[in-house]
């Protein structure tokens, strides 16, 4: 299957489209797509088994989820943009339990994102940001 700049929400890029789609896996071209499925209301979650998450820029302020994280559903219909970070992987909820242990992967990463930003310095807050991204994430993908 040919990628060209597609991004896949499923770690096996051999399956077909309607393969994904039969395993709740959803395919993404680019960002505007993720935000189309953000503002829809429909909740997805960040593949916890993979190094990937999503940043998602709201009207005064940006929020990061990372592995496991729920993303869309009430929680960003008010999401003006996305960056994908790593290879993100997205999956619908398989049942209602497995959406609320998201929720709350989710408050885990913004209780996470505030205590590293509490530091007043900007360069010293965006450092510590750094820092740990690079404890998630490869090299390439912070620098």
């Amino acid at each position: 299957m040919n990628r060209d700049n597609s991004q896949f929400a499923h770690g096996d890029r051999h399956l077909s489209d309607s393969q994904l789609r039969s395993r709740g896996v959803v395919k993404y071209v680019g960002s505007t797509e993720i935000l189309t499925q953000m503002n829809s209301g429909q909740l997805l979650m960040v593949d916890r088994r993979k190094p990937c998450g999503l940043i998602l820029y709201k009207r005064f302020h940006a929020e990061f989820a990372g592995p496991g994280a729920a993303v869309g559903g009430f929680f960003d219909v008010d999401c003006q943009m996305t960056l994908p970070v790593g290879e993100l992987s997205l999956s619908y909820p398989d049942k209602y339990e497995e959406g609320q242990k998201a929720y709350n992967i989710r408050r885990h990463w913004i209780r996470l994102m505030e205590q590293l930003t509490e530091n007043p310095v900007p360069i010293q807050r965006a450092q510590t940001i750094i820092t740990q991204f690079e404890q998630y994430f490869t090299v390439d993908v912070v620098a």
